[in-house]
């Protein structure tokens, strides 16, 4: 396949090279338009040359006849990654699920990454852009880390962001620069519960990033360095990783990939269930919603229903055995924490005596267990008026 190599030195650009590129089989082709693919799995097209080097950053497009290839944000740092000939780190490597990737605003999201993880930004970071990371604390958590960076390397890190649990909890925001600290931020509050989820967002403003937790508003953090420098989320830490999303501002979040989760959508639970299991699931309500469910189910008995109500406001909760249902729970500590549009995550932990029941980080609710043989209990449905984006069991 014939692709174009286009080298972007400030406002245009050039096309500086042209030949037959081999493609690794497992990228997908939407991948091939994106500044990662062009930095991390294309080889050199000529002896002693290298697309993981160079002073701007490279872009690949598949134009039609006499057309020029379209050129994206600059992507800064591409000077900073590996050297011509390098081999390039499985952490580098790691590629976001597939889906359709856009150029400038939105990308596909990073699903159960690794720890520590590394990862592109696709265009770097620019105003109104929104970085969702959702995961859970380590139990036994000391702190973690999320730096937006200049390339993979940690030498320029334009926000640190850095919960410790230590002396109460607090959270230190920092910047570094040619590898020096600047001074620190604290904020004597910790928003983390240890072994708890949570979901975490970074949203990029011209002047500062505003941080929520929870859907709560934490911080804001002013900038010390451009914010289109930066093309690398890295995070550390004491933490499980279930992924990180990318949207504009005012724009639903896109479905990666739609077609793995299709609604009904029916999983097993391997070796079913036992205390401290976890089952994670995330998507989206539909706009026009009025209820859906999650159903953990022993064979045809439903062992913990799920039944969130848009029309009611409410979230019911039951079991159901030999095709009877039992007496509902409806009551909530808050408000409801669905909502029509809006995206969720639901977190089940099994404990020995009940489901405990997180939404979007925060404590929802108990369940005690009403079918108590909990390995029994080893497939996971999901149905209704709602969209899944990621699914964990």
């Amino acid at each position: 396949m014939e692709l174009i190599l286009w080298q972007s030195t400030g406002e245009g650009g050039q096309v500086s090279e042209r030949g037959n590129i081999q493609c690794p089989p497992q990228v997908p082709p939407s991948a091939l338009h994106s500044v990662f693919f062009s930095r991390h799995f294309l080889q050199p097209l000529t002896p002693g040359s290298s697309l993981l080097s160079g002073c701007g950053f490279y872009f690949l497009s598949e134009p039609a006849p006499g057309s020029r290839p379209r050129a994206a944000s600059p992507c800064r740092g591409a000077e900073r990654g590996p050297s011509a000939g390098a081999s390039v780190s499985a952490e580098e490597r790691w590629f976001p699920a597939t889906g359709e990737m856009a150029f400038f605003s939105s990308q596909a999201p990073y699903v159960n990454p690794p720890i520590p993880f590394s990862g592109i930004i696709q265009g770097g970071l620019q105003e109104g852009l929104q970085i969702t990371i959702q995961g859970t604390i380590h139990a036994f958590a000391n702190k973690i880390a999320v730096n937006f960076q200049t390339g993979f390397n940690e030498n320029d890190i334009a926000f640190h962001f850095n919960p410790r649990f230590e002396d109460g909890g607090y959270v230190v925001c920092n910047t570094k620069q040619k590898g020096q600290w600047g001074p620190e931020e604290r904020k004597m509050q910790m928003p983390f519960q240890k072994g708890m989820p949570f979901e975490l967002c970074f949203l990029v403003q011209r002047s500062d990033f505003k941080v929520m937790v929870n859907k709560n508003f934490f911080t804001q953090y002013p900038h010390r360095v451009p914010y289109h420098l930066v093309d690398t989320i890295a995070v550390s830490g004491s933490l499980n990783l279930s992924f990180i999303t990318f949207q504009t501002s005012g724009i639903q979040p896109v479905v990666y990939p739609s077609s793995a989760y299709p609604v009904p959508f029916f999983t097993s639970i391997p070796s079913g269930l036992y205390p401290s299991k976890t089952i994670l699931i995330a998507g989206m309500v539909l706009p026009n919603a009025k209820r859906f469910h999650i159903n953990l189910r022993s064979g045809m008995d439903v062992a913990f229903h799920l039944n969130p109500r848009l029309d009611e406001k409410v979230v019911v909760r039951n079991t159901q055995i030999n095709s009877s249902w039992g007496p509902e729970e409806r009551n909530l500590p808050g408000k409801m924490p669905f909502n029509r549009g809006q995206s969720f995550s639901v977190w089940i932990l099994c404990e020995g005596h009940c489901f405990k029941v997180a939404v979007d980080g925060q404590h929802l609710c108990e369940y005690f267990h009403r079918l108590k043989h909990l390995p029994a209990i080893n497939s996971l449905e999901v149905a209704g008026d709602v969209q899944l984006t990621h699914v964990q069991t």
